[in-house]
């Protein structure tokens, strides 16, 4: 379960953080905020259950969880980003 929730929110972080430079490129200023607030909320659940799972012994797996959703979630920003622009 720790493997799933460390990809989805460190998914969320960053496909988060893609749109994030999107938005600031783009000169959209309450959009960039917006999604900072988001980032942060992100990161914070994203500590808390890296530090847990830690705390009580992780797996190498959690690890690996979480440098793949990075990847993922750049790639999930981008198509979002692509699609809305067209």
């Amino acid at each position: 379960m720790t493997v799933l929730l460390v990809f989805v929110s460190h998914f969320i972080f960053i496909a988060l953080k893609g749109s994030q430079q999107i938005n600031v490129v783009a000169g959209r200023f309450w959009t960039a905020g917006a999604v900072s607030l988001g980032l942060g909320v992100t990161g914070l659940v994203t500590l808390d259950i890296i530090a847990n799972a830690m705390i009580h012994g992780s797996h190498w797996s959690v690890y690996a969880s979480y440098l793949a959703s990075g990847v993922c979630g750049i790639w999930a920003a981008m198509m979002i980003e692509k699609r809305r622009s067209n």
